[in-house]
Formats: structure tokens, sequence, C-alpha cells
């Protein structure tokens, strides 16, 4: 177990002092009027999916993607499935909880963060497009997420994949899924997890009162959007699978890294998640990334800075599904 960045992890460095390929990036998505709280959600999708899809580089051509669909009961879902070209099966996987407050986001607006994954690990990826809320509120993201988890795990051999090596990941949102997973998937004899990557993660918990909300707002991410997106999710405040730091018993799970960001009103939950995953002797990494906010990835196609971020994370995802399992 181990802490990254900062020893002393409550205490931020003051003052705000972003990187500038950060600062420049989010520039323009700052004092929007009305602010997204006031929106439809049809309209923010339309802003934010927009601005994640804007100049969107081509794909790398040395990863291969391929769709799929996941039939599953009452539904049908994308999923997107991602291989390094000319590795040799059967592959690790990671499947990928997009980020977006339950709300925004798809596969597509997340499409080239997880080729950059793919090629940094050198493992398969599967992309979840999961539900979105309030036309399918809580706990439909986290049933997708179960669900697509199940899914893989079956079809692994015909998709030329281990179902012995998968691990789980995602971003904001994401994170939450990630560790909502994981413990449902302890908690249901199955599949089995052998790693998760929580990024910057959001929803963790339905307080809105810790420290990192009061000095951090306005950084991209304000406590009201936050709260807009919880009223839009509509989970019980009392449900452990919604907010996984409600969980009381965390032992045995997988080994984690989490990664939160020095500017980012999440900061504080996702801290405290990976505290709690230590005090219940879970091998857990804590990477607090310097002079950046949430959410990062955002600046992956401007920011040598993020990409040099993103390639630990595929380093950390090779180490635990590749390294370890074959050592």
């Amino acid at each position: 177990m181990s802490l990254t960045a900062d020893e002393d992890i409550p205490h931020a460095h003051e003052p705000i002092d972003l990187h500038p390929e950060i600062a420049s990036l989010f520039a323009g998505m700052s004092n929007l009027d009305p602010p997204m709280e006031e929106r439809e959600p049809a309209d923010v999708r339309a802003i934010m999916d927009g601005f994640a899809l804007k100049n969107m580089p081509p794909r790398p051509d040395d990863v291969v993607v391929e769709d799929h669909l996941g039939e599953f009961p009452g539904r049908t879902i994308r999923l997107r499935l991602y291989k390094p070209r000319g590795v040799e099966g059967p592959l690790p996987v990671m499947l990928y909880f997009h980020g977006g407050g339950y709300v925004i986001g798809n596969i597509d607006t997340h499409d080239r963060y997880v080729c950059m994954l793919t090629r940094s690990s050198g493992v398969a990826y599967l992309s979840v497009d999961y539900r979105l809320a309030p036309e399918h509120p809580h706990p439909a993201q986290e049933q997708d997420a179960f669900e697509s988890l199940c899914w893989v795990h079956e079809k692994a051999a015909s998709l030329g994949l281990d179902p012995d090596r998968i691990g789980l990941s995602g971003d904001s949102a994401g994170g939450q899924l990630t560790a909502a997973c994981t413990l449902m998937a302890r908690e249901r004899g199955g599949p089995s997890i052998a790693f998760q990557l929580l990024i910057y993660p959001g929803g963790m918990t339905k307080d809105f009162t810790s420290p990192s909300y009061h000095r951090w707002d306005g950084l991209m991410l304000t406590t009201p959007y936050s709260k807009w997106f919880a009223s839009l999710r509509a989970a019980p405040g009392d449900d452990p699978v919604a907010f996984p730091i409600l969980h009381t018993d965390l032992k045995g799970l997988p080994p984690a890294y989490v990664v939160t960001c020095e500017y980012d009103i999440c900061r504080d939950q996702g801290e405290e998640y990976a505290a709690k995953l230590m005090d219940a002797s879970v091998p857990t990494t804590l990477r607090r990334v310097p002079r950046v906010t949430h959410p990062f990835f955002r600046a992956m196609h401007a920011s040598p800075y993020i990409r040099r971020e993103m390639r630990e994370m595929g380093h950390q995802i090779r180490r635990h599904l590749v390294d370890d399992l074959d050592g």
C-alpha cells in the first residue's frame, strides 16, 4: 500500500497553479450563461459531448476496434472492444466506464482515451455505453456495468480474451461504477476482478460538504452542477452500491490504483475511498496528480503532461494484469 504525490494528502497547495496545458483548454468552458445545472439534459449533452468530440484526432493505427451489442434483459447496449494490433491472445481485458455524471458522455466521447489506455497497457479494453439518467435512473448504470462484466467473461474465449485476467476502470462517474461493480462481483460470487483503476472518481458519496467542495468549487466542476447530476441520477442516499464510501466491508477486493486531481471538488471522496481500501488491507496506490482539475482526460490531445499520466496508468494495468499474473 502506498501514497504518491504529496505525503500531506489533506492539505492543498496555495495559490492555485493549474498546469498551463490544462488552464488553456478549459478556459472556454467556464462561466456559461445559463449555467449547466439550469439547462435541460439534452442541452448539456450537446455542449459537453460536442466539446469532447471537437477536433478529435484520428484513431491510431496500432489499435483494432470492434463494435458489439450486449443483449441484456429488456435492453441492448453498445460495447466497443479495443485490442493492440499484432499482440497475440488470449489478452487480459479492462472494462471502461465513461464519465459524465451518469447523464452525459458515451463510448464515442471517450473513444480516444480508451485507445490511449489500450496502447499504453498492451491489453484489450471493453468500453461500455451504459444507460444514462434521467431517462434511466439508478441503478440502471450499475446494472449495465455488472452485466457487461458478465458478458465479457462469458464471451472471452470467442473474443480472444482471458476470462481470468479482467480489470475494471473508469473516470469520474465511471470511477464510482468501477468501485460499485467490483463490490457487486465480490458479493455475487464473480466474475473475478484482478485490478481496479479509479480515475478522479465522483459520485462516491452524496455528501457535498467536504473541504474540497468548498476549496475548489468552480474549477470546471461546481457544487451546484454536481448536485444537478445527483438529482437526475436519483440514487437513495443510504445505498452502498450507489455510494461505495458507505460500504462497511471492503476486505478482499482486488488491488486498486486511485487517481485524484490536486484542484478538484471530488478529490476528498476519491482519497477517502482509497484510505478505506488501505484500512481494509487492499493493496492500494493513491496518485494525486499535481496542477490538474476535473476532468483532465479532456486535455489528453493537447497535453503531453496528461499523456504521461495516462501512460503511467497503462503501466499499472500491465503490472497487475500481465506481470503479476505471469510471475
